[in-house]
């Protein structure tokens, strides 16, 4: 929980986050809400359950509906999360998408980590130390939970089901829906970061057994 005295910094960061978004040249599908009735998406809402844009977390912002970084980081992921479960990999909109979340990658380690050389010396607080590790934690995790992104689009249908059943050992079926045209959606940002980091050191795994395969051919 971020101390009540460092909400409206908090604010501050947040603001500056989604100003950036917002005005980066990929953000013009992201901006609003997806009009899917005058696009004639019917099925849509069926398979996006929670939908999500930056104005709504502008608006969220501004009611104070975080209370914790990784509400804010959360629905931010799902604006990305939505435009590449709903759409094809090959499309546009799925690149922009991509583009946007390795962005907001950016953004969030260089708003939301405190840098002891930039830290006024003369400026005490009361929980200096706590949320800079706080706020590294969750930098570090997410960039996790991209890498994550990517290696779940390459992989093999075997190796995912490994991976699948990693993530229903750790957690059961809740970070783990099921579409209506029966395709796995594995909600990245519902994962723990223990389960995070044992997918990651599946996949690492993956690379280096490919790699001493490679080699000895």
């Amino acid at each position: 929980m971020i101390p009540p005295k460092k909400n409206m910094q908090l604010m501050v960061k947040m603001n500056k986050i989604v100003k950036l978004l917002w005005n980066h040249k990929d953000a013009g599908n992201f901006r609003y809400p997806v009009e899917f009735k005058a696009l004639g998406l019917i099925d849509y809402p069926i398979i996006i359950q929670k939908p999500m844009d930056l104005n709504q977390i502008k608006r969220n912002i501004k009611r104070k509906k975080y209370t914790r970084i990784e509400e804010f980081r959360d629905d931010v992921q799902l604006i990305w999360d939505n435009c590449k479960n709903y759409n094809q990999e090959e499309s546009e909109i799925y690149k922009q998408a991509i583009r946007m979340e390795k962005y907001f990658s950016k953004v969030l380690k260089k708003y939301l980590t405190c840098s002891p050389k930039t830290r006024d010396p003369r400026k005490v607080t009361k929980y200096p130390l706590e949320e800079q590790n706080q706020e590294e934690d969750l930098c570090s995790l997410y960039n996790d939970m991209v890498k994550l992104s990517q290696k779940f689009k390459n992989v093999s249908v075997q190796d995912l089901v490994k991976a699948i059943a990693i993530i229903l050992q750790e957690q059961g079926t809740e970070p783990i829906t099921v579409t209506a045209d029966d395709k796995f959606q594995i909600k990245l940002s519902l994962l723990s970061k223990e389960t995070i980091m044992k997918l990651s050191n599946f996949f690492n795994s993956l690379s280096m057994a490919n790699s001493q395969f490679d080699d000895y051919f």
